[in-house]
């Protein structure tokens, strides 16, 4: 193990987690297997306690002291640990927990140590967002932690010779392949400093000096990592790397250009799986073919672990369709701690048509491609209505995608379900700097508009557009959604985009002005320009008549609602359009 500067032997590392398991049997007692929360930061006693839970077949509950008191405490109540590791006086959230120092624990002792305890009886505890904002914790076992190194090291190829980087926060469940998977294969961990897994020059500086093989990256912070790199000037300084693994959020073809390129010796593999199926259940290696459509494959389901994509009714749909993903295999988690409920809807018998006993429902959309290999298409829980239209959201994002530059995008309705705001991260930048993370790209907007115009109904056209160099990120490294929802709501200036695809402008003309105002009001909406059709933001025929008649009423003009007439919102459904015909009919108009 690399750590700051300074090399750990195998032997000193077996000699440090035997005494810290020591110590932590003596403090917790030698009742049922002690809960012990890990609040420590990267370094050699991190892997050291790891272990020694490990060799202790006790439960390990890895917790972030940075988090708010509150979650932090929900956290320590629900899992209700019997001992917590940390460096100095324990987060107030423990209070009255029993703590170990680690610098408090002397190198007597050895790694012959006996121990009791079954390591198989090893089980990890990580806490996600609930849907109520209380997060909930996952609970699952050592098979399927096993079963994912194992397959881990056999497709990587893992040896002596390799050195795999751990930069990820220990709540992140890949943080434990990063830190176990090379203990496996004989390999080195080589250790970022706490908080370098944000710093992509710092990254980018460690990778080069200790010249890493293996690694992972959320793909949001591949662009990050990408620009650091160019700012070094040092070619060649990642050629190092001959595995890069990818997870935690849907990698787009842009971004997998972009890792390929940066680390161009390397075997780029797209991995998926949630918290509740012990950190991966499908691996793709990524093709150049791939780099041409909008999102790469998360692929097949990897040794212990099998798939079934299905409908509503929880039967299997045809392959290129989309459907619900159900997991079963060894990898499957016990369930959820304290939730009995949510586990009971999660965690399933499964129905009598498909050959298992009990399956995980992921709540993702995917479907097979026609070589076998699943694609992920988005939650099934990202479905909003907006004016009255029910949309996928991830529909949107895969589209947006598509256009040439897009490094990746998340659409979101914000304000009270009128406005539809994409916001892009492209691979380029416009000539203005701003100081705020999003920015407006009148240009670019409009492309995007024309580019998703040709793809989608008018209904899923997004209102605006905004650009960000860089995504807001959790803890974890993935996208910070509430973050990104308070920079829309505090850029006011978002681009709207009307419906021939040109930012919007106040109207030339005062009749088209008054037309428009009515379509706002009879509409409900003010994300609405000129140059919009009536229809493709939410108008039917029962508005249109009503537009119509005040139209009729308050600019008197004359004009029929039937389809065939000459001057019916049908024929001149935008607001620029009809008050030109209008006005060529007013009364002394030639």
């Amino acid at each position: 193990m690399h750590d700051d500067g300074r090399d750990v032997t195998y032997r000193s590392l077996a000699v440090r987690s035997a005494r810290l398991a020591e110590e932590v049997r003596r403090i917790a007692g030698d009742g049922r297997p002690p809960v012990v929360a890990v609040a420590l930061p990267r370094g050699a006693d991190l892997l050291a306690t790891v272990l020694a839970v490990l060799r202790l077949g006790a439960v390990y509950l890895p917790v972030n002291p940075e988090q708010p008191l509150s979650r932090l405490k929900s956290i320590v109540d629900d899992a209700r640990p019997d001992i917590v590791v940390a460096v100095g006086a324990p987060h107030p959230a423990f209070d009255g927990v029993p703590a170990l120092d680690p610098r408090d624990v002397g190198e007597q002792g050895g790694p012959d140590g006996e121990f009791d305890a079954d390591p198989a009886g090893f089980r990890y505890l990580l806490y996600t967002s609930g849907s109520t904002g209380t997060p909930k914790g996952v609970i699952s076992g050592h098979a399927g932690l096993w079963n994912r190194l194992v397959w881990m090291e056999e497709e990587f190829g893992l040896g002596p010779a390799d050195r795999v980087l751990h930069k990820t926060p220990l709540t992140f469940d890949v943080s434990l392949w990063e830190l176990i998977s090379p203990l496996l294969a004989g390999s080195t961990v080589v250790l970022a400093r706490p908080g370098g897994h944000l710093d992509g020059r710092y990254l980018h500086d460690l990778i080069a000096a200790q010249q890493v093989t293996v690694l992972h990256f959320v793909p949001s912070m591949l662009a990050s990592f990408a620009r650091a790199n160019e700012q070094t000037g040092t070619p060649g300084a990642t050629r190092s790397v001959r595995i890069v693994a990818t997870s935690g959020e849907a990698l787009g073809a842009t971004s997998a250009a972009t890792a390929l390129q940066l680390f161009p010796n390397a075997r780029l593999y797209n991995l998926y799986g949630p918290t509740e199926a012990s950190i991966d259940v499908t691996s793709h290696l990524v093709r150049d073919t791939d780099l041409a459509g909008a999102a790469v494959p998360i692929g097949r389901p990897i040794t212990g672990i099998r798939t079934h994509v299905v409908g509503p009714d929880g039967r299997p749909v045809p392959a290129g369709d989309p459907g619900e993903l159900w997991l079963a295999g060894v990898g499957l988690a016990y369930g959820y701690v304290n939730r009995p409920e949510e586990t009971a809807a999660a965690f399933v018998t499964a129905p009598p048509h498909l050959p298992e006993e009990r399956v995980y429902r992921t709540g993702d959309l995917v479907r097979e491609n026609d070589r076998g290999e699943l694609e992920y298409l988005g939650r099934n829980d990202r479905q909003v209505k907006f004016r009255g239209v029910r949309i996928e959201l991830a529909e949107v994002e895969y589209a947006l995608d598509r256009y040439p530059g897009v490094t990746t995008s998340r659409v979101v309705v914000r304000g009270a379900a009128d406005r539809l705001v994409a916001v892009v991260q492209t691979s380029d930048l416009p000539d203005e700097s701003t100081d705020h993370p999003l920015f407006r790209w009148s240009e670019l907007a409009a492309e995007l508009h024309h580019h998703l115009a040709a793809l989608l109904p008018a209904s899923m056209l997004p209102t605006h557009f905004l650009f960000t160099e860089r995504w807001p990120v959790t803890e974890h490294g993935k996208l910070d959604l509430g973050a990104l929802s308070q920079w829309i709501d505090e850029q006011e200036t978002s681009v709207p985009v009307d419906g021939a695809g040109h930012g919007r402008a106040a109207s030339d003309g005062a009749l088209a002005d008054r037309v428009l105002a009515i379509f706002r009001t009879v509409l409900g909406i003010e994300d609405i320009g000129e140059n919009d059709s009536f229809f493709d933001v939410g108008g039917d025929s029962l508005a249109a008549a009503t537009a119509a008649y005040r139209v009729e009423e308050s600019i008197l003009a004359e004009f029929s609602l039937d389809i065939s007439g000459d001057a019916s919102i049908f024929v001149h459904p935008t607001a620029k359009e009809l008050a030109h015909d209008i006005e060529a009919r007013l009364p002394g108009r030639p």
